[in-house]
């Protein structure tokens, strides 16, 4: 498969994003990598009314463009509890996705498990997708069940620890709900057996997936021929992805 969609790209919106993304050079790297869809997915790590409406400004930018292709505007929405998410539910509606980042443990906001265990931060991790999925407007959870941003753990012992029984649970909500999991060529690579288990899994159920990059510089944008091999490794299809 040739992906042609990229659901997660940072733009100068972000502070951690390169100054070079703004939308216009980002529309300009997705054409030039062949992709037919990109989604504009900045950061919202706090509750902030202003940094919402900020988001929803490049609405605007992306109209003054006309681009040629699919470009949609979203958000990656901090989630800082299993029931707490911190963009509000009229913004959400007006955005075309959103993803909620259930993994943010970096942050000092986000409530964290009782214990630095695998097994706490894989039980306390599955309560925050379930969370995030209850909440009804979640579009898609990005960076899934690998914990990368939290030091000192040993993160294959956390993928080992989730209890499937639940997974296969929340899993089946999630695709009851319509809300889809991505998957990064650049994290799958660290952890294919079981990803490739997630992918059986949500088949099972009906579950879908979303592609993307989690882009912060231009070169992030298009797919490498390595991220091309290890989604055909993977065995993701077109029919497997959603169409936001």
């Amino acid at each position: 498969m040739i992906p042609q969609h990229n659901m997660q790209i940072h733009s100068i919106l972000s502070n951690c994003a390169s100054r070079e993304m703004t939308i216009e050079r980002i529309i300009n790297e997705a054409e030039r990598g062949g992709l037919a869809t990109i989604g504009i997915s900045d950061h919202i790590d706090l509750p902030d009314p202003a940094r919402q409406n900020q988001l929803l400004a490049n609405f605007e930018i992306v109209e003054k463009l006309n681009p040629s292709m699919n470009v949609r505007v979203g958000c990656e929405a901090s989630q800082i509890a299993p029931n707490t998410i911190v963009v509000d539910k009229a913004t959400a509606q007006q955005l075309d996705f959103v993803l909620v980042a259930t993994n943010h443990y970096h942050l000092r906001q986000v409530e964290k498990p009782h214990d630095t265990s695998p097994a706490s931060y894989a039980a306390h991790y599955l309560r925050m997708v379930e969370g995030a999925i209850d909440w009804g407007y979640t579009t898609i959870i990005p960076h899934p069940f690998l914990l990368a941003k939290v030091r000192e753990l040993d993160h294959a012992q956390v993928l080992a620890s989730y209890n499937r029984d639940e997974l296969h649970r929340i899993l089946h909500k999630a695709a009851d709900m319509n809300v889809a999991f991505e998957l990064n060529p650049r994290h799958l690579r660290h952890a294919m057996d079981f990803f490739k288990e997630l992918l059986t899994l949500g088949r099972q159920v009906g579950l879908k997936f979303a592609l993307g990059t989690d882009a912060h510089k231009p070169h992030e944008i298009a797919y490498s021929e390595e991220d091309v091999e290890t989604l055909n490794q993977l065995g993701i299809g077109e029919s497997d992805l959603i169409v936001v």
